[in-house]
């Protein structure tokens, strides 16, 4: 009977700790959910806010056009930070934006609310500001990221000087690299057509006109120009990130193969990170 108190009595112990473990999970700090990129709208401009880990900060104001697209920069701003009293009090070392951030000033902002959505920070006016997080807890963007879509695979036939010239296929990937938007812009879509103006131009294309890997770069500008009528001039620029110049049809599908390969997983890796996110919300 003493050894089963006993044991009772080691278990029951063994359960409050573990109930004490679980109830005092350590919430995270003021100082961790602030960190990462912070975005505020007002009118055609926006201000970004980007707060690092080692205790300095650095921020833009951006203007945008009447498609959300930025079109210049308004000024920049950097410092120092830190958190007491839950109040966010920001140092300003450099600034061409003093009517946003002055400079050699420093700033006490009480933290009303913080999530991994929203920051709402009251000044000493008693003024509330909203700063939006550019991406969840965790996935904060950076103030340079940029937007990108990749391009299904080109294979084409290269034209022919003479008619008993070697068959020749030209397999090529592109990314495109966008133009920056206002956080939450929706982006446009680029035309079906694009696809079917890219082969046009590049089976017009000889063996001459790729055979090195610099005139093969020299066709990102090109095919910027090409493309950018399809999509609104969101383009920023066309990088092409892995090209093939082959004479055998099984060198092309393998291309192919490979390629489609990456797309799949690349499309479940997102798959997997929205149905992340939902749960989360």
């Amino acid at each position: 009977m003493k050894r089963f108190f006993c044991f009772l009595t080691c278990f029951s112990l063994i359960l409050l700790y573990l109930i004490c473990l679980t109830g005092c999970a350590k919430e995270p700090e003021v100082s961790e959910m602030i960190l990462g990129g912070w975005t505020n709208q007002s009118g055609n401009a926006y201000a970004y806010f980007k707060i690092k880990m080692e205790g300095k900060w650095e921020a833009s104001v951006k203007i945008a056009d009447f498609s959300s697209k930025i079109i210049g920069v308004k000024g920049k701003a950097s410092g120092q930070w830190h958190i007491e009293d839950n109040s966010l009090i920001l140092t300003v070392f450099e600034s061409n934006i003093n009517k946003v951030f002055k400079k050699n000033t420093t700033s006490f902002f009480e933290i009303v609310k913080l999530n991994d959505k929203t920051m709402e920070l009251m000044d000493t006016y008693g003024q509330i500001i909203i700063w939006k997080a550019v991406q969840p807890q965790g996935k904060k963007g950076d103030i340079n990221s940029i937007n990108t879509i990749r391009m299904a695979p080109f294979t084409v036939n290269l034209n022919k000087l003479r008619s008993h010239d070697k068959d020749r296929y030209l397999c090529m990937n592109l990314q495109l690299v966008l133009k920056e938007y206002m956080p939450g812009t929706q982006l446009p879509q680029i035309h079906p057509k694009a696809r079917e103006a890219v082969i046009v131009y590049l089976s017009s294309l000889v063996y001459k006109d790729v055979k090195s890997l610099d005139q093969v770069k020299g066709l990102q500008e090109k095919l910027k120009t090409i493309l950018n009528p399809y999509s609104g001039d969101m383009i920023d620029k066309v990088e092409i990130d892995h090209v093939i110049i082959s004479s055998t049809i099984e060198r092309v599908e393998e291309f192919l193969i490979e390629h489609s390969l990456k797309a799949r997983i690349a499309k479940k890796s997102d798959e997997t990170d929205n149905k992340e996110k939902k749960e989360k919300e």
